[in-house]
């Protein structure tokens, strides 16, 4: 979840720690399937979407930003997985050992 990350840190210095991830597909990407997401389960108006998505399209990078300086590791869906299957196999990456 996007508060996650405040809790890496600590989660690191407890050892239980495994990766911390934010995963980040791009401001334009993300509009599009949240959008998307929202339109299909129908809770708010189109007018309301487009507006709060937009807001959030435009706060993405600094959404990102924050989760990263609070120790989480930004990637892509592709790295996620490689990095999540390291430390469920116990081979974290050097990526993941670097923090």
């Amino acid at each position: 979840g996007i508060f996650a990350a405040e809790i890496v840190t600590r989660c690191r210095e407890l050892g239980v720690l495994a990766d911390a991830l934010c995963l980040s597909r791009g401001p334009v990407r993300t509009f599009r399937r949240r959008f998307l997401r929202d339109l299909r389960e129908g809770r708010k108006s189109v007018p309301f979407l487009l507006r709060r998505g937009w807001r959030l399209m435009r706060l993405e990078r600094s959404i990102v930003a924050r989760q990263t300086a609070l120790g989480a590791h930004p990637c892509d869906k592709d790295e996620a997985l490689t990095r999540l299957t390291a430390a469920a196999t116990g081979h974290p990456s050097a990526a993941t050992a670097a923090g």
